[in-house]
């Protein structure tokens, strides 16, 4: 599956429904607002196209706004509070808040199955080294380091 496609497939039902209804309603409603509210209304195609693109933008919020919430509980951070936050805070700065301060994914721990922040070196649950860690110092390690680069202990001389 494409990056993309895995994004989209975390979008809630409720969001591309509403967003494909907002993108179908768009066009008809501009048309009739334009066509009964003015003396002399534009041409219809000039109407259908600003119901069109107005329609679609808020399709787009819509379907971030869905988008946040279910990448939110994801990544074990609070949904609904994240949710308002994208909704109310104007200008879309709430939805760019979000990709900015969001948590990374959280990954099962292969012992007991809890889900992990990635970086712990210890699964909380059931204290399963995630990571090889430092004898010393207890700081994470790559597999390739002989000595560890936060307080220069000998890897192998503690394996």
């Amino acid at each position: 599956m494409s990056k993309l496609g895995s994004k989209a497939s975390v979008v809630p039902a409720w969001a591309w429904i509403l967003a494909v209804s907002i993108v179908v309603a768009g066009p008809i409603g501009m048309t009739a607002l334009m066509q009964t509210h003015e003396s002399s209304p534009p041409p219809i195609a000039l109407s259908i196209a600003f119901g069109f693109f107005f329609g679609a933008l808020l399709a787009i919020f819509v379907l971030a706004i869905g988008y946040i919430n279910r990448d939110a509980k994801r990544r074990g951070m609070k949904a609904w509070h994240w949710t308002l936050i994208a909704i109310f805070v104007p200008n879309a700065l709430g939805i760019v808040l979000y990709f900015v301060m969001r948590e990374p994914l959280r990954s099962p721990c292969p012992s007991c199955g809890q889900l992990v922040q990635p970086a712990f070196n210890y699964c909380p649950a059931c204290h399963h080294a995630l990571k090889p860690a430092c004898s010393s110092c207890g700081k994470a390690l790559a597999p390739e380091h002989a000595f560890c680069p936060y307080c220069g202990t000998s890897v192998q001389a503690h394996a």
